[in-house]
């Protein structure tokens, strides 16, 4: 009665019997040794085993990913991320402009601009953690978010403590 033993990567298991290898699911592609062989041959190659050689199962909830969706995705990121950079400058600038405008003469302008800055400040590091697909574009988008959030709270802070020195 022949021995037959199992190579599972670097180990070698065995001997077991014929009815014995039955139970330990055997493939097309694993390699098997038994006296007589001049080397480990894969299951599929001997033919006494053939009637034990288990066939995979197909794994489950297998999805194809288009490689077009992909790039498709990460292009609408890329429009979606400099519309709402455009977008934030307008009305950045916008809003800045009507509280010089109508608070020209008074100390109070220069708090609600730096209410509004904070409130902008945060915005382009929102604007970058919203990008999920591109991983390149985000890490990017942070980077520069998190200079002009610097830079508007500089700006912001600078400017308090200029209209509260001179008077403003």
């Amino acid at each position: 009665m022949k021995k037959y033993f199992i190579a599972k990567g670097n180990d070698k298991i065995g001997p077991f019997s014929l009815e014995e290898l039955k139970e330990k699911d055997i493939t097309s592609e694993t390699f098997i040794w038994y006296e007589g062989l001049s080397d480990w041959q894969k299951a599929s190659s001997i033919s006494e085993l053939s009637g034990i050689i288990s066939v995979p199962q197909p794994i489950q909830n297998q999805q194809y990913i288009n490689p077009q969706t992909i790039s498709t995705t990460q292009k609408n990121s890329t429009e979606l991320f400099v519309f709402l950079a455009i977008a934030y400058w307008l009305v950045n600038i916008f809003i800045n402009n009507i509280i010089a405008f109508i608070f020209k003469f008074s100390s109070i302008g220069s708090y609600i601009n730096a209410f509004f800055g904070v409130i902008f400040a945060a915005l382009p590091i929102i604007f970058a953690l919203s990008i999920k697909e591109n991983k390149t574009l985000r890490t990017i988008a942070i980077i520069i978010g998190v200079i002009i959030a610097l830079n508007i709270l500089y700006s912001n802070i600078s400017t308090l403590f200029y209209n509260s020195y001179y008077g403003y």
